[in-house]
Order: structure tokens, then sequence, then C-alpha cells
């Protein structure tokens, strides 16, 4: 008598190889989906850092060229509104310069971008300095 189906061994085959298949395709879509948050909230970061700039002009901030050695990441007190501002993510949001996708950036606790003027050459360059830690998506 010839039997007709699939043994016990082949039907375990398969599964395990449907499950194997299934957690190398779930790794890389998951992979691919934390690159694109990155690069949102690498966009997002570099867009406050723009804003904040049109902010200072628009406020029309003088400032002095920062001094060699300036570190925007540990500003002096003493220097500031010479050659650098503080400018929050409040301020900014309120003058319409920028939108806040996902509202993944915020200055609580965080502490504000700084505006600076840095030597470049014989000229000088209005920079910013954002805070990674500004925009997030672990809240």
């Amino acid at each position: 008598m010839k039997r007709n189906g699939f043994t016990l061994i082949e039907v375990l085959s398969v599964v395990a190889l449907l499950g194997i298949l299934a957690l190398v395709a779930g790794s890389s879509i998951f992979s691919v989906m934390e690159n694109e948050r990155n690069k949102l909230l690498e966009e997002q970061i570099a867009n406050l850092g723009d804003s904040a700039l049109s902010f200072a002009i628009q406020k029309r901030y003088f400032f002095d060229v920062c001094p060699e050695g300036f570190d925007p990441k540990n500003p002096t007190t003493s220097l500031k509104n010479k050659c650098y501002r503080e400018i929050t993510v409040s301020q900014i949001l309120e003058s319409e310069l920028f939108e806040n996708k996902n509202d993944l950036c915020s200055d609580e606790d965080v502490g504000p971008i700084i505006v600076y003027k840095e030597k470049s050459g014989k000229s000088s360059v209005l920079k910013s300095y954002v805070p990674e830690e500004m925009c997030t998506y672990e809240r």
C-alpha cells in the first residue's frame, strides 16, 4: 500500500528553513528601518542648526569672531553675546523658522543651540552647534 504525503522530518525541515529565511529577512528590514530613522534625525539636526542661523540673522545679532580654540560644546560665559548666542528650540519654533517633524527636537534639559562666528581663512563664517541629544526618538 503506497501512502501519499510528507514525513514528519520533511515537514520539520521546511518549517525550520522558513524560520531561518524569516529571521534573515526580518533583521535586514529592521536594519534598513534603523538607518532611515538615523538619517531623519541627522536631517532634523541639520535643519535645526540652519534655522538657528536664520533666527540669529533675522534678529540681527552681532557676533565678534570667536578666539582660536573656541569649543561650542563648552562655551565660556565670558564670551557670551560677543562671539556666540544661545538659542532655544522654543524661540525658533515661535519664529516659525523650523518645522519640528514628529516632535523629534526639544530643548528640555538638553541645553541651547550655540550660534557662533568662526574665522575661516581671511574671512569669518557664522556656524551653529546643535547637541545631538536635542533630537531623538527616545522620549
